[in-house]
């Protein structure tokens, strides 16, 4: 070490004696050369050395002080060395900046060195020194030690990436804005009627360019903040609309087409919405009902249940006859769900998706006809045994307020009710006329020749579609007591024993006003066929009393009550029945776009197999 020291001191010397430039570095003061000198030379010689060297080194500053011109160079010099401050201007050994200040002294002192232009000895040390302290200060940081902490595993580094991908996904979805299909003028300014009994669909396909599912149905799930409170994408809930859309224009139906499925939906909305049914319900069982509105008669051949059983149809087969289409529909809809891009119950968590299932389940298949009666008659039991709201099975009211929904037509207005009519009996004609073909029996309402379609709807308005809105509105008023205060989004009906009388107190209350609203269209399109029918039925003195109705012999033949006899009563799988121009000519808009759509999930349903006519 004592060689090192020597060679060092050694160097400095013959620096400052074949150079005048030792005014460029700052006079150390004497205790910061004390304890320099201590540091670098501990033997006394040592000591002696260097503070001779210092003295040199000051005697030579004085003279080149009292020069009154210094050379460019050395003012460059002097600019350059003065980096080299005190230690007492530089930040604290443990200070976050530090380490960089230590880093750029050394760089300058470094570059100096490469031009022979060499410090004193006390700027040389206590660059050195501070230098040496930083180090010294972040070496004492213990760094995080890893075998104190979470073991790593490949698992836990697959699970780690797909949490973040999910979470990106969620953020995006929550943060950023959420994606609307493009709505034509006309469907925007249309929607603003959309939570009305007397909405047009006919008006919304039409100017919906033969996509009122698709922008309706993506609507009410804005309107009810569905996509935000089940983590629906915006383009997977429209992708899905658009597939659900094409599978109900595949088989290009008159009636049984996505208008159909439009018009059930905002029905269904209308219910939940205007008579504050919704409010009874959890956000889970709206999205439920919604969802079984829309899909319920999807891929719908044209056809009945009863034309599949006796045609032995493949789907007929694969579903044994029972309830052979609502099958059908439920297995396509849940089928295409599997896709990811279509899939919106996708973010649910199992015991959601599973209630959701259940619910669609239930509902649609309380559409088939073929159980109205049994439906009809388990709903005024648990109605007439009702304590409160609690003591209604939800499953079964919502498949009920479903059923109702889809045979509403002759509960809206004669607009809308007259041009269903026209589309459902072509529908059952073009049945007739393939059985005719195929050599079966033409089922009842099938035959062009021989059916009276105003007769067929005052029957059906009668022993059908009042009855049900009738026990509709005895489940609604258990479900939504007028004695009780109830919301529908904003607005709060009043208590009615705060009103001045029994009307205004009715009048306060949504549920009764669109009930009422939905059975006097009942009666008012019932009364104005009576007017068209060709063979008048005999009526009573009370003419509302549906008990004592009586209808034409034909027409009776075609609506037998039997309800011990229920399969063999009205046709009930038949799509209801429904009217014709006084004229008795069909005239029907352009409904379906031309050409038949892809399907959308299988089974792929193949010409219809029948058997050869017997004997």
């Amino acid at each position: 070490m004592g060689n090192g020291c020597s060679g060092n001191r050694k160097s400095t010397m013959i620096d400052i004696s074949s150079s005048q430039k030792s005014s460029a570095f700052k006079q150390p003061h004497s205790s910061e050369l004390s304890a320099s000198s201590h540091e670098t030379a501990p033997d006394s010689s040592g000591k002696a050395e260097v503070a001779a060297t210092v003295e040199q080194a000051s005697g030579r500053s004085a003279i080149a002080g009292s020069v009154t011109s210094v050379p460019s160079s050395e003012r460059s010099q002097t600019k350059q060395k003065s980096e080299f401050e005190t230690v007492d201007n530089l930040p604290k050994t443990g200070a976050a900046e530090a380490p960089s200040a230590a880093a750029t002294r050394l760089r300058v002192l470094l570059g100096n060195v490469d031009k022979g232009e060499m410090p004193t000895a006390t700027d040389l040390k206590g660059c050195l020194d501070y230098a040496a302290t930083v180090l010294e200060s972040v070496s004492k940081t213990k760094p995080y030690a890893r075998e104190n902490g979470p073991k790593i595993t490949l698992r836990g580094v697959v699970h780690a990436v797909r949490m973040h991908v999910k979470l990106k996904t969620f953020f995006k979805q929550r943060t950023g804005p959420q994606y609307v299909p493009r709505y034509p003028q006309a469907v925007r300014e249309l929607f603003q009627t959309m939570n009305e009994w007397s909405f047009d669909v006919f008006y919304l396909n039409r100017v919906s360019h033969l996509q009122p599912l698709r922008y309706l149905g993506f609507e009410v799930f804005r309107k009810y903040d569905l996509m935000s409170k089940f983590e629906i994408s915006g383009r997977v809930l429209d992708a899905f609309l658009i597939q659900i859309e094409s599978g109900y224009n595949r088989h290009s139906n008159p009636y049984h087409n996505a208008a159909h499925a439009a018009d059930v939906t905002q029905a269904t909305h209308s219910l939940l919405w205007q008579t504050g049914l919704m409010n009874w319900l959890t956000d889970l069982e709206v999205l439920s009902s919604l969802l079984a509105a829309m899909i319920h008669d999807l891929e719908h051949t044209g056809t009945t249940n009863t034309f599949h059983i006796i045609s032995r149809s493949e789907i007929a087969l694969l579903y044994n006859d029972k309830s052979v289409l609502e099958n059908y529909h439920l297995s396509t809809a849940f089928r295409l769900m599997r896709q990811e891009e279509c899939n919106i119950l996708s973010n649910l968590a199992k015991e959601e998706f599973s209630e959701v299932r259940t619910f669609v389940i239930d509902m649609v298949l309380a559409t088939d006809m073929s159980f109205h009666f049994q439906q009809l008659n388990e709903m005024k039991s648990v109605i007439s045994e009702a304590t409160g709201p609690e003591s209604i099975d939800k499953a079964k009211a919502l498949a009920f307020c479903l059923h109702c929904c889809d045979i509403s037509n002759p509960a809206r207005e004669w607009n809308v009710h007259s041009s269903f009519t026209e589309h459902l009996m072509e529908e059952f004609f073009l049945q007739g006329d393939r059985e005719k073909k195929l050599g079966l029996p033409c089922s009842p309402l099938c035959d062009r020749s021989s059916t009276l379609v105003p007769e067929s709807q005052v029957g059906f308005i009668d022993f059908i579609v009042k009855p049900l809105f009738d026990s509709l509105k005895d489940m609604l008023d258990t479900i939504l007591p007028l004695s009780t205060e109830f919301q529908t989004m904003g607005d709060i009906a009043e208590d009615p024993r705060e009103g001045d009388s029994a009307a205004d107190a009715e009048t306060q209350h949504k549920h009764a006003i669109w009930i009422e609203t939905v059975i006097n269209n009942c009666v008012s399109n019932r009364d104005y066929w009576k007017k068209r029918c060709r063979t008048k039925p005999v009526v009573s003195a009370t003419e509302d009393d549906r008990s004592e109705t009586r209808v034409s012999d034909s027409q009776a033949s075609e609506f037998k009550l039997d309800d011990t006899k229920q399969n063999q009563s009205i046709i009930l799988e038949q799509p209801r029945p429904r009217s014709m121009p006084e004229d008795g000519q069909l005239r029907l808009p352009a409904l379906v776009a031309v050409g038949q759509p892809k399907s959308i999930g299988p089974p792929k349903l193949p010409e219809i197999q029948t058997v050869e006519k017997q004997g």
